[in-house]
């Protein structure tokens, strides 16, 4: 029998179970229900912040997830409320600052959690990417770990913001290209990362584009039902034993959206525009229909894999007597 906690967010009690879904260096991540109505589930992220640098990251963090969620865009993750606290740790006696975040709960897991999955969810994604670029803002940590799927099997959405920076960044010495560079080496996920990333010159523009191979990368892992790339991104080779027509629209973009060189690479709104105006064969029809139109049922993987921001909780019990 596991230990239960109550928090209070907003005004609000909520129960959490004393297992951990997830973990991270700084952010662990509850399974939550409402302490007056436990039918309600939801996901609380607490993050400690007892530095300037991390109380500052998750503040940004926070202006993100308002200025992107609440219904803005029904690919974004809603943040639900949230709540700066002190706690007292039990064995030590010190007192971390904290921040807890309150979401809706998935019960389908991620990308990463299905071994079918329906093509027309990429446009949805990408659409979700549009938005951001548009607020002024760049997600930097685009995979399929953080792509949520909704209750209904056919929406995707679009999580974990805390890596997000502004669309357009201009670099102008060797130090900030230094710094941008440790920001994604500590933040981002490798096998994801775009190539301007890696090693960035002291005079240059990081645009949104960066998000664009990213997405191309996931594309990959839908199509392909593989990682684009292991440790280190470069060009992309497609698998040899795949099946796709030279015309193929999607392997197309995903070409196009996986060009080394940011300058030559197709953009988000490119891509968009490119799937919708395909032809319309069978498999390309299901592109410009995908809306909630999807009769293909994903299939779930038995896999232990988490989001970085949540998970499936269909393993977690509640005492109603908590």
């Amino acid at each position: 029998m596991f230990a239960y906690k109550t928090y209070q967010v907003d005004g609000v009690k909520y129960i959490i179970s004393g297992k951990p879904i997830a973990e991270g260096a700084t952010a662990t991540i509850y399974c939550c229900k409402l302490k007056s109505n436990k039918r309600s589930l939801f996901a609380l992220k607490k993050i400690v912040a007892n530095d300037d640098e991390s109380e500052n990251a998750t503040k940004e963090e926070i202006r993100t997830l308002v200025t992107l969620s609440g219904g803005s865009h029904p690919n974004i993750v809603n943040l639900i409320a949230y709540e700066q606290q002190s706690e007292r740790q039990k064995k030590t006696g010190a007192t971390n600052n904290i921040f807890l975040l309150l979401y809706p709960f998935f019960r389908k897991g991620t990308l990463a959690d299905v071994n079918v999955i329906h093509e027309g969810i990429f446009l949805q994604i990408l659409d979700a990417l549009d938005f951001m670029h548009k607020s002024g803002y760049r997600h930097n940590d685009v995979k399929p770990l953080n792509v949520l799927l909704s209750d209904d099997e056919k929406t995707p959405i679009l999580t974990d913001l805390g890596s997000a920076t502004p669309a357009t960044v201009t670099v102008s010495s060797r130090k900030e290209a230094l710094t941008i560079m440790d920001f994604h080496a500590r933040n981002t996920t490798a096998s994801y990362r775009a190539p301007e990333l890696w090693d960035i010159p002291s005079k240059t523009t990081i645009t949104a584009k960066a998000d664009a191979f990213s997405a191309g990368a996931v594309l990959f892992f839908i199509l392909f039902k593989k990682p684009c790339f292991e440790y280190h991104v470069g060009k992309v080779l497609l698998p040899t034993d795949a099946q796709y027509e030279s015309d193929d629209i999607l392997v197309n973009v995903l070409l196009s959206l996986l060009i080394v060189e940011s300058e030559n690479r197709m953009s988000i709104g490119e891509a968009i525009d490119a799937l919708k105006k395909s032809s319309l064969s069978p498999r390309q029809a299901a592109i410009n229909d995908a809306y909630y139109k999807s009769n293909i049922t994903m299939e779930r993987k038995d896999t232990s894999i988490l989001s970085s921001d949540f998970a499936d909780f269909s393993n977690v019990s509640f005492d109603d007597d908590a």
